[in-house]
């Protein structure tokens, strides 16, 4: 299948001799170009295996070899993978050539990295501090700072120079590495000659990175080290979407690109091929800047805003299509665990491009889940152990052990009779003694009820209050909608541990994905969820990150090649939400003239019985009108409306 390019295209197409970066707009064919490479040069007759392709995440990879095969079916397919992997592969065989005992990698260190400010700081750090405390971390090791530049460095209360140094210590205790620890030792072993690629049987001679501009400064050495014996390496990059996700990014490195490669060729497109006009425009309004598409086809912007997250899942599951390549796209992984328990209901087959294992593991999670089985049998030692400081019972690591071994001597005994028999202060079990009756009879309650009690009722919200933490409304409200499906407590987490196991469909036209793992895909139909604010976007538009925030939401829209629809909710189960401001802003729109004849208004045409397209909520029939309000029926409910809003912000059109 030959693709057609046209000369910006066409010139970084033949360019097979030195180092090229290709710089475009989302869409604008770079993951197309970088294919149409390796096969061009497979057919001139280089090696399919001396050609390596660079992709973003595994996802990417995926996608890359499945498009590789469908458009060249004649050809071998080149070498795909991903940076952390092929650095793997380096340190691996290294260790295993010198006889070295590998270390085990972990991709993330967030629970050691938690332990430690616990221990340490005495800090309980929410989900999302933990979150940028990491990102902090790897960009520290991404632009290679030496421990002088560390010292005096602050996360809130923490110090990061200890941080960094007891992080170290416990990797080195443990036997493990993260993923940068990897990707240093691969620049050692490149830079000391201690290690080639050709000793772990890789004979390259081309080299392709797409979505480049998330490299980061310590990648870019590494990155420089692999192409040194290339005939060709080739960059594709789009420099307005380094995300926040994307942690330790250097896109600046590409400012000094000239001086780093040899004669360098550089190649700009202001063009996005791939992206609908319609989208593209939407996608203009959102970041305040023109944005030209060259892709005319046939498409549909819908905006729906629903009564309820229900609401949204009984609309999804009613209107997705299971034919056409459709992605469902999440910021927060509990609504895909919504979605996962009525698509097995429905025996609708789907991809997941995320780890259910994970999204019930998380720390919020397990810690809600960790409470609920306590409660429900007070001999769960193993659950007892996990929440006990959550729980604000009072007790000390110490006396958390002396519970479990009185258990262990004495197993007719549950967790609070054991914490009774501890050495303790009068005070402290007369606190103990005080909560149990209502802890007791919680195992009594259904899953609804529990939740609630647990939430709002037990020393597990004295413990959120009193550390600064927040209660994660998101998994929560999901555990509340959850709840109504599996009213019986037990029930409910048998089911949770039902999704841990699932086996989704590599190859079902659905896919189920979270922003992060989205990047660098793309897909003929796109559904963007939980566009509300706290989701899309993340933060305020006083924080530094709102930028980001909006450039991520606009690539979002971007992965649509025919169809997009953005849907939001007002409420999820007894969590009130408020629609993104994103949404607004895509909207509304400034009214191009004042009507000066009052006959002219819209108003003055709306009538009972008339049928409407609303921007958010589609198709409707107009029921009353009454005092500047217009009452709608729409398909999935009724709502009122302010009739001055609707009209000013051109929100509602007749239709015939």
């Amino acid at each position: 299948m030959k693709t057609l390019f046209n000369d910006e295209l066409q010139q970084a197409l033949v360019h097979d001799r030195g180092a090229c970066v290709f710089e475009g707009s989302t869409g604008s064919g770079k993951s197309t170009l970088i294919r149409e490479r390796a096969a061009r040069l497979i057919e001139s007759g280089v090696i399919p295996q001396s050609i390596l392709i660079l992709c973003a995440n595994e996802y990417c990879v995926k996608e890359t070899q499945r498009l590789f095969n469908y458009e060249h079916p004649e050809l071998k397919a080149p070498l795909i993978t991903t940076l952390d992997r092929l650095c793997a592969k380096l340190v691996l065989g290294y260790e295993k050539q010198n006889g070295i005992k590998s270390a085990r990698i972990y991709k993330r260190m967030d629970r050691f990295v938690k332990k430690i400010c616990k221990d340490a700081f005495g800090v309980h750090l929410s989900s999302e501090r933990l979150a940028k405390l990491i990102d902090k971390l790897i960009e520290c090791d991404a632009m290679m700072l030496p421990e002088s530049e560390i010292n005096g460095k602050m996360f809130d209360q923490i110090d990061l120079a200890y941080l960094v140094k007891a992080l170290k210590k416990l990797k080195k205790n443990n036997e493990i590495r993260d993923l940068m620890d990897v990707r240093s030792l691969s620049l050692q072993l490149l830079t000391s000659k201690a290690y080639s690629l050709e000793a772990c049987d890789l004979r390259l001679t081309h080299l392709m990175l797409d979505d480049a501009e998330n490299l980061s400064f310590l990648d870019h050495f590494l990155i420089k080290q692999l192409a040194a014996d290339l005939q060709s390496i080739f960059f594709a990059i789009n420099r307005d979407n380094t995300f926040r996700f994307a942690q330790g990014a250097f896109p600046q490195a590409y400012d000094a690109f000239n001086t780093t490669y040899d004669n360098p060729l550089w190649i700009k497109a202001a063009v996005d091929y791939h992206t609908p006009a319609t989208i593209t425009e939407c996608m203009s309004r959102l970041v305040k800047k023109p944005l030209n598409s060259g892709n005319e086809a046939a498409d549909v912007v819908a905006f729906k805003a629903l009564r309820d997250k229900e609401l949204m899942m009984d609309y999804l599951l009613k209107n997705i299509s299971a034919e056409k390549e459709t992605a469902l796209i999440y910021r927060h992984s509990s609504t895909a665990l919504l979605l996962i328990d009525r698509l097995l209901e429905m025996a609708v087959p789907f991809q997941l491009h995320d780890s259910m294992a994970l999204m019930l593991e998380n720390d919020t999670a397990h810690e809600l889940l960790s409470i609920m089985r306590l409660f429900m049998n007070a001999h769960d030692l193993n659950a007892f152990m996990d929440v006990y400081e959550q729980l604000d019972f009072g007790l000390t690591a110490n006396q958390a052990k002396q519970v479990r071994e009185i258990m262990l001597v004495n197993p007719q005994l549950d967790v609070y009779q054991a914490m009774l028999e501890c050495n303790m202060r009068n005070a402290q079990k007369q606190k103990i003694i005080s909560s149990l009756e209502a802890i007791r009879m919680a195992k009594d309650m259904n899953a609804y009820r529990l939740l609630e009690f647990i939430h709002e009722e037990s020393g597990y919200a004295a413990y959120l209050k009193r550390n600064g933490l927040a209660a994660d409304i998101h998994f929560y409200s999901t555990m509340l909608l959850l709840a109504k499906r599996y009213p019986k407590a037990d029930m409910l987490l048998v089911r949770l541990d039902e999704l841990k196991k699932i086996h989704p469909n590599a190859s079902a036209p659905l896919i189920l994905t979270s922003a992060e793992n989205a990047f660098g895909q793309s897909f003929d139909d796109v559904y963007l969820l939980d566009c509300i604010n706290t989701s899309f976007p993340l933060v305020g538009k006083a924080h530094p990150d709102y930028p980001q925030e909006i450039s991520l939401f606009a690539y979002l829209m971007s992965r649509a090649g025919n169809h997009l629809e953005l849907i939001a909710y007002k409420a999820a189960a007894q969590v009130k939400v408020r629609m993104s401001d994103f949404m607004y802003t895509l909207c509304s729109k400034e009214a191009e003239s004042e009507v000066a004849e009052e006959t002219n208004k819209p108003a003055a045409r709306l009538r009972r019985g008339a049928k409407i397209q609303h921007k958010l909520f589609g198709k409707g029939i107009i029921s009353n009108l009454s005092e500047g309000k217009i009452t709608v029926r729409f398909e999935m409910e009724s709502k009122t409306l302010s009739l001055s809003h609707c009209i000013e912000n051109n929100m509602i059109e007749l239709i015939n």
